[in-house]
Order: structure tokens, then C-alpha cells, then sequence
């Protein structure tokens, strides 16, 4: 728990609830040692090529760490716990504990969180270890059915993978797409921006009351329950990334102008870089999610996602960037937002600032 005075400012609130928010890891694990060779480690590694992040004890503990205590932050900093109940798991004196940590979390937070797996085990086990087990919906599979596993637990979840080609496909869409299709472009992506800083709004309304725990403790299952409802009213996937320091709506407006030129394909370089830079750097919110409709966490790897950003200077067929206008744009707006001169702007800023933009889309030539 993390005490909370009320004298505190807003802003330091703000800051200490990021830190309890943003969940370290997609899924918590909870097996037997003896399940570990013949099923868990497969699951584990086909987990992680997929891109998902996991606890799993034999990665993530390290040597001196209390159990008790990890195991504890495990399930509080994971979206789901997938629980492995075999022969052997049933007869673990903790295994109760860890899943009464999951079942207080489902409870708590009103969402589903424990994704049970039965490995070679019937029902009546089950039953007689906790009924409440027994009544989830779960799938029941042999050591070798790895692939049936995952497949049940990405329908569980909703939770998506996106390779480099579906961002490709997108581009595509957008270079090539008729005039209603760029209008309905232009309304998702309108509403994707104005949920996402409408739920920051209300969240950041929410949690920084005086009176939101009736007391001094910060209560990260009641906050993660908050969000859970708000993010589910503004329609928002779970896993989006937001900035809980509360922006001023003028910033959403800026951004809703561009997004739109961009979409028309109407925006110069300086123009792109300004909605990259608005979303990405000034707000820190998801620009992979608000601009082509996946959210960050969800892209496969780094190379997805500086696609992500390069993208935007590609989706106009009419108009090729050199690589210099792109960089004359970025140190405009840099410089505009920061009051400070375009020569001022020291080495290292600048080459974070060009960093997101690869070389691999954007063609040497002339703007035409």
C-alpha cells in the first residue's frame, strides 16, 4: 500500500498512481514444479514468442527474493493468471493461496482475470479442491496441446498480437482507399482520440479526489477496478497506453486538426511530424492505438512499432518526403513548442526527435 496525504498535491498523486496502473505483465502462471518440463516451459516460451510479457517463477524470481512476496506482486502486476490445476498442483499446500490472490483480484475488480488450464485432470478433482474453480469455464488438455492452449486463451483475453504486416495493410488502406472509406477513417479515428482523453479526464477527476478511499492508503485493486469500468464505458482496450497527468482539452483539438489533414492526405512534413510529436512526445498517449488502431502493447516488436511512426509520411501516393523536409519539420515544431531557437536545439534532443523516423520508407527525392 502507498500512503497518500491530503495535503499532498494532485500532481504527485497523479505520479504515484502510473506507478500502479501500468501492469508489468500480461500473465501470472500458477503450476506445479512437477508440471514445469512437460508443459509449462513449452507454454512459457510459445507465450513470449508471441510478444506477451510473463511472470513465471523460474524467469522472474532471483536469488534472496521472498516467494511470498513475489508471488503477491506477480498476480497484482499481471492483466490475467493463467492457472495450471494438474494431480500435482492439487496437492500444493500454496497453491490455494495463490489462487485466492487471483480470485480476491477477479472479485475485487469485476473482470475476469483467472484463466484455468486442466492438464490431465477430471472435473471431480477440481470440485473437491475449490468449487469455485470447478464452475469457471476452463479447458481441459494433454501436455502436448500447446497450440489448443494458447489458442483458448487469446480468445479468453481479446488479446492480439499485431505483426508488421497489418500496419503494411493499413498504409496500404489509407494510400488507396475511396472517399467514404477515408471519411469512416477519419470518424473511428476521431472517436479513438476523443475516448482515450475523455477516459484520462475522468480517471484523473477520480483518483485525484480527496475523498476516493475514505482514508490515507492508495488502494490499487480498487484503482484498478475504476479503470477497468471507465476504460470499458469509453471503449477502450485494456491494454491502450494513456498519460494519467491530465491535459488540457486544447491539446485534443490540435490533434483532431491534424489527424484529419493527415488522413486527407493534405499535410506537409512539418504538419505529420506536428500530430507524431503532439501524441507521442507532448501527451505521451498511444499513437500506434489513436492513429492506426492497435494499441502499443500489442505490436509484435520494435521493428512494428518505429513503423508505427514512419507510417504517416508514407500514406499520401502524391507526395514523397526527403528525408531532410522531415527534418527541418521536426526542428520547426520542436523549436515553436519549446520557445527556443532551431539552432539551439542541442544534438541529442534532436537525434531522439529523428529517432523515431527510419530510413527504410522514406524516400531521398524531391516533394512533389
Amino acid at each position: 500500500m502507498v500512503t497518500l496525504r491530503q495535503d499532498q498535491p494532485v500532481e504527485y498523486k497523479a505520479r504515484i498512481m502510473m506507478e500502479y496502473t501500468q501492469k508489468e505483465f500480461d500473465f501470472f502462471i500458477s503450476h506445479a514444479s512437477e508440471d514445469k518440463e512437460r508443459f509449462v516451459k513449452p507454454l512459457v516460451k510459445e507465450l513470449k514468442r508471441l510478444g506477451f510479457k510473463v511472470w513465471y517463477d523460474e524467469m522472474t524470481l532471483k536469488l534472496g527474493d521472498s516467494l511470498f512476496e513475489e508471488i503477491s506482486n506477480g498476480i497484482k502486476n499481471s492483466n490475467f493468471g493463467i492457472v495450471v490445476i494438474s494431480k500435482s498442483f492439487l496437492k500444493k499446500a500454496w497453491a490455494k493461496k495463490e489462487l485466492n490472490g487471483l480470485i480476491n483480484k477477479e472479485i475485487i475488480t469485476n473482470s475476469k482475470v483467472i484463466l484455468p488450464v486442466w492438464l490431465d485432470i477430471e472435473v471431480d478433482d477440481v470440485l473437491s479442491f475449490s468449487p469455485l474453480l470447478a464452475d469457471k469455464v476452463s479447458i481441459s488438455v494433454k501436455p502436448n496441446e500447446i497450440d489448443k492452449v494458447i489458442a483458448q486463451i487469446l480468445s479468453a483475453t481479446n488479446l492480439e498480437i499485431i505483426p508488421r504486416e497489418t500496419i503494411l495493410e493499413q498504409i496500404d488502406y489509407l494510400r488507396n482507399c475511396t472517399e467514404d472509406e477515408r471519411n469512416k477513417y477519419i470518424i473511428d479515428t476521431e472517436a479513438r482520440i476523443k475516448n482515450l482523453i475523455y477516459f484520462q479526464e475522468a480517471y484523473y477527476n477520480w483518483f485525484t479526489s480527496d475523498d476516493v478511499f475514505e482514508g490515507d492508503e492508495w488502494d490499487d485493486l480498487l484503482a484498478d477496478k475504476k479503470r477497468f469500468e471507465l476504460q470499458s464505458s469509453y471503449r477502450l482496450p485494456y491494454n491502450v497506453t494513456y498519460n494519467s497527468e491530465f491535459h488540457p482539452k486544447n491539446g485534443m483539438n490540435e490533434i483532431l486538426i491534424l489527424a484529419k489533414k493527415w488522413i486527407r492526405q493534405k499535410a506537409n512534413a512539418a504538419e505529420i511530424y506536428e500530430l507524431i510529436f503532439l501524441i507521442d512526445w507532448y501527451h505521451e498517449l498511444d499513437l500506434p492505438y489513436l492513429l492506426w488502431g492497435y494499441p502499443e502493447q500489442s505490436l509484435k516488436d520494435m521493428e512494428t512499432h518505429n513503423l508505427c511512426f514512419t507510417a504517416p509520411f508514407t500514406t499520401n501516393p502524391k507526395k514523397i518526403f526527403r528525408r531532410t523536409q522531415i527534418e527541418e519539420g521536426m526542428k520547426e515544431i520542436f523549436a515553436s513548442y519549446y520557445s527556443v531557437d532551431e539552432q539551439d536545439i542541442s544534438n541529442a534532443s534532436f537525434e531522439f526527435l529523428i529517432s523515431h523516423v527510419s530510413h527504410e520508407m522514406i524516400v531521398e527525392g524531391s516533394e512533389k
